[in-house]
């Protein structure tokens, strides 16, 4: 009869090491975060176009001709966020995170063709 090893450097069959977990949690964490980096960027975005401009813009005296480059700015970098949080999640097999980031892609091209129109 052979006995089982009780040092953790010998993993047993079919036991993950916590070292394992360890080295697969990083990429899903990307991917998660790059989702929610996005969803951030847009919910910024829709602060500022929705809430400050417009309640702030007549007090400050702030044109659209400045605003507009800014809005711009906030629409391609979340949509680089996105395609990020897309291309992380395929990679990691989380389908959560690629579909919650396509939809944000989906918003902030959408928003940014609707804003230069």
């Amino acid at each position: 009869m052979t006995e089982l090893s009780t040092d953790p450097a010998v993993p047993e069959a079919g036991r993950t090491t916590a070292k394992a977990q360890v080295t697969a949690e990083p990429h899903v964490d990307k991917a998660a975060s790059a989702a929610s980096a996005s969803i951030f960027v847009s919910a910024v975005r829709c602060l500022f176009t929705y809430v400050f401009i417009p309640a702030l813009a007549p007090v400050l005296g702030i044109r659209s001709s400045i605003s507009t480059p800014i809005m711009v700015a906030l629409y391609i970098l979340g949509i680089t966020l996105a395609i990020r949080g897309i291309r992380l999640g395929v990679r990691t097999d989380r389908r959560g995170p690629a579909m919650l980031s396509g939809l944000v892609l989906v918003a902030n091209v959408v928003g940014l063709v609707l804003h230069l129109i």
